[in-house]
């Protein structure tokens, strides 16, 4: 499946799996006040918390730049404009063809919305963090 990640500042987003099990994921991150915004939550796969730039997936048709400014609103509250987009690259290239690109989001907190999380996001006890530059 597609993910994408998003923060503050920049945001990513990823793309879709296909029948062979592979991945597209896209990341962003996101600056604000030179500062970068992540998140903080849960996993159940490492049974941590962990500290990632916001994700999730991109919907079937949706641009990774689309996907990851949808996600850097959703989870964070942050919204701004796409200022770079990385190519795409591979996460575990001996295992898988899971992929991903990074999205950098320019925000601002006077614009900073609550965040809407969706699905389980609101179970794993998601944050959000801003660390500086």
């Amino acid at each position: 499946s597609n993910s994408s990640s998003s923060s503050s500042g920049s945001s990513s987003s990823g793309g879709s799996s296909s029948s062979s099990g592979s991945s597209t994921q896209e990341s962003a991150s996101a600056v604000e006040e030179e500062r970068i915004v992540l998140v903080v939550q849960f996993r159940p796969p490492t049974g941590l918390m962990t500290v990632e730039f916001p994700a999730g997936l991109v919907d079937e048709g949706e641009a990774a730049v689309a996907a990851a400014r949808r996600e850097c609103l959703e989870e964070t509250g942050y919204s701004g404009e796409a200022v770079h987009e990385s190519p795409i690259f591979f996460h575990e290239v001996g295992i898988t063809n899971a992929n991903g690109r990074l999205v950098h989001i320019a925000a601002s907190e006077s614009t900073r919305v609550a965040p809407k999380l969706v699905g389980s996001e609101g179970l794993r006890g998601l944050r959000v963090l801003t660390v500086p530059m």
